[in-house]
């Protein structure tokens, strides 16, 4: 309740700021209009576990990569909270939670390591359309599955270039 008074590490007030950059990614109106992603919590949870692990897969401090897993998943746990998940119920949505983040990251994580290009995007590919679509999968088309492959790369190339910064995203 007065967790106001604690002072905040330098990394979790850097993750705040990460966290915050992600909400706003999240928020762009192409991923649900163009890219086809369902307007819900859980296309809105795959969009920040997939920003979030391109940015954990980007930074190089360990603290830092922990400080933000545990601001995303504090909010997280606020907003099973906000939509009526009760204390008897939180560990088991947390656990599911943090094992889909968890297989995500290592999907992308082994998509991403591949050397060649092809096999890049092949297997990042693969990864977006079980992870993100999921059972919509069929549903998308082949198009909005290259721009949301198109939009993640980007992304990934942006976080590896410049890991500790933050963009300012309408």
């Amino acid at each position: 309740m007065l967790n106001w008074l604690k002072r905040k590490s330098p990394n979790e007030r850097q993750a705040q700021t990460i966290y915050h950059d992600i909400m706003a990614r999240m928020r762009r109106p192409k991923l649900y209009e163009e890219y086809g992603v369902e307007d819900s919590f859980d296309g809105r949870f795959n969009i920040m576990s997939l920003h979030l692990a391109l940015r954990m897969m980007t930074t190089a401090d360990e603290k830092l990569r922990q400080a933000m897993f545990d601001v995303f998943f504090t909010h997280m746990e606020t907003s099973l909270r906000e939509i009526g998940i009760g204390d008897m119920g939180m560990p088991k949505h947390m656990k599911k939670m943090m094992t889909a983040f968890k297989g995500r990251t290592a999907a992308y994580a082994q998509a991403l390591e591949q050397d060649k290009l092809t096999e890049q995007k092949k297997l990042l590919k693969e990864a977006l359309k079980r992870n993100v679509y999921g059972s919509n999968a069929d549903d998308v088309s082949a198009k909005q599955v290259n721009a949301l492959l198109a939009y993640t790369l980007e992304a990934y190339n942006e976080y590896k270039t410049k890991p500790e910064e933050v963009s300012h995203v309408a």
